[in-house]
């Protein structure tokens, strides 16, 4: 069996990512980023263990009324462990392998590529958006401050090319 800490659930979001989301907010974060939109995931031990076969399940049942899932937290990366596993059991899943994927985490995407953990999850998905949040900044779309990174990854590579939303919500 193996468990994942869960924050919470969100099964239907239009501002998570592009199109409807399934929205996983994984439990723990490290930096305690002022205005965070959802304070209480940064602690560890206020989500819940669940088994990663259960969330693959949860999802298969509602991916036809959804553009793709989104993993936000806390930070997903701060279990980079068992977000690669999750992401790997993810993949594996014959209705579910070319499944939509963001992420959204406080790491920059230099942090990513030097972490084994970190790197090696990057190829399984499809949109990051990285960076500290900055309630002083403005918002840009999809992302809650200007400081922030959209990226998509370009093919089965884990080369992202970064996407220009030019300040706009």
């Amino acid at each position: 069996m193996y468990i994942i800490k869960i924050f919470n659930f969100k099964e239907m979001s239009l501002v998570d990512g592009e199109g409807i989301r399934f929205v996983i907010f994984f439990a723990g974060c490290p930096r305690a980023c002022n205005g965070c939109h959802n304070p209480a995931s940064q602690n560890i031990n206020n989500g819940v263990d669940y088994d990663m076969d259960d969330l693959i399940e949860k999802i298969r049942d509602v991916k036809d009324m959804h553009d793709g899932i989104t993993l936000s937290g806390g930070d997903p990366f701060f279990q980079k462990e068992k977000l690669y596993e999750f992401l790997i059991k993810l993949r594996k899943d014959e209705e579910l392998k070319k499944i939509n994927v963001w992420c959204y985490t406080g790491y920059n995407m230099s942090d990513l590529k030097e972490d084994h953990y970190k790197k090696r999850c990057l190829r399984y998905i499809d949109v990051i958006v990285d960076g500290e949040y900055d309630e002083n900044l403005p918002p840009i779309k999809f992302a809650g401050s200007s400081n922030q990174t959209v990226y998509s990854r370009v093919g089965i590579s884990n080369h992202f090319l970064r996407r220009n939303y030019n300040g706009n919500r």
